[in-house]
């Protein structure tokens, strides 16, 4: 397979756990959509277009009528997604590791619970050749942040809760509170990543599901 179907995509820990329980099956990401951001509300979505190895949407702003091409910089349906994801490198790695351990694993929690002096690499600089995890894009949209449904908040890979109640879902930005709509959790997730503020400004993002197609967990 050409490189161009290929993409690096980042995850956080959490998130990465959450992918390989089989939790998280969509993400949603606001890369490339940085021009009609600046005023989401001015801009509307008319359609969204597929090619070979691409796909991209036109989007005209409400006020001046312009029209703005917009490739998605995922790819297209089919693209096949390389995780990167906080990792370290070791000169010497028993378990035949290849000298390499990630941070959402049982190997990496052990480690950093034992040794004061683990030091992890941040998510971006981890190299195609060290990915474990491979996802396959199976669909591509384009919405508005608070648009997102409870079932697609779930999707995201929210964590539930065991409490004595109904199902609840974690709040990310305390761990004194719990939510019983999954929506509140993914508000807490998006602006514990993003920002406080981010959610209310309610950007446009590319809604993009995913299947696992390898995941390496040791």
């Amino acid at each position: 397979m050409s490189n161009s179907h290929e993409k690096p995509m980042l995850f956080s820990t959490e998130m990465v756990e959450s992918i390989i329980k089989g939790n998280k099956t969509e993400t949603r990401r606001t890369n490339g959509l940085e021009e009609i951001n600046k005023n989401p509300n001015d801009w509307a979505n008319i359609d969204i277009q597929w090619g070979i190895d691409k796909c991209y949407i036109s989007a005209i702003n409400r006020k001046s009528g312009e029209i703005l091409d917009i490739k998605c910089p995922y790819g297209t349906i089919h693209t096949k997604i390389w995780i990167r994801e906080t990792w370290a490198e070791l000169d010497f790695l028993a378990h035949d590791q290849l000298g390499v351990v990630y941070k959402a694993s049982e190997i990496g929690k052990d480690w950093e619970a034992n040794d004061e002096a683990w030091t992890w690499k941040p998510s971006i600089h981890m190299p195609k050749k060290y990915a474990r995890i491979w996802l396959k894009i199976e669909s591509i949209g384009i919405d508005r942040l608070k648009n997102i449904s409870k079932e697609d908040a779930i999707a995201e890979g929210i964590e539930v809760l065991e409490k004595d109640v109904q199902y609840s879902y974690k709040d990310y930005l305390s761990d004194e509170v719990y939510y019983f709509d999954p929506r509140n959790s993914f508000e807490s997730l998006w602006d514990s990543i993003n920002g406080e503020g981010a959610w209310d400004f309610n950007p446009w993002v590319w809604v993009i599901k995913f299947r696992k197609e390898v995941v390496n967990e040791s």
